[in-house]
């Protein structure tokens, strides 16, 4: 399994919609390319989870990338049931050195490319307003 730091971002929708829809314009249910399988948000909607990150988000005003995001892939022909995906995502991000007691995140498997893979969105504001998120190098799990 390869872990890879896709980036920093700004907002939580717009990542959210491109990984469940493939579009940040006017996405569609019924078009949706990815599934939330694991995480700490409630929420059912990309809407609804960026109501929940935003709460948080209010702590830190001075923050101006709260979404880290970071992606797990298998190899052509693996592939893993969402319980095995999320104890690798778990383990990836402690190995990066995220906090899980303390920060929201969420796992989006996406099968549309010839490997499985997942997609992790991590809110760098903690729970507590504390310290910012930081990861401590890629990895490979």
């Amino acid at each position: 399994m390869i872990g890879e730091k896709i980036g920093l971002g700004a907002g939580w929708r717009g990542a959210d919609d491109y990984l469940i829809y493939g579009s940040k314009e006017k996405p569609r249910p019924a078009d949706a390319l990815g599934e939330v399988i694991c995480g700490t948000l409630a929420g059912q909607s990309p809407r609804a989870r960026a109501r929940e990150v935003g709460a948080l988000r209010r702590l830190r005003p001075d923050c101006r990338k709260a979404v880290m995001h970071f992606s797990l892939s298998l190899p052509p022909g693996q592939s893993l049931t969402s319980e095995k995906w999320d104890l690798a995502a778990r383990v990836f991000m402690k190995e990066m050195g995220v906090d899980l007691d303390r920060h929201q995140w969420m796992g989006v498997k996406h099968i549309d490319r010839h490997h499985q893979h997942l997609h992790i969105l991590i809110n760098r504001v903690p729970l507590d307003g504390g310290n910012l998120a930081r990861e401590k190098k890629t990895t490979t799990t």
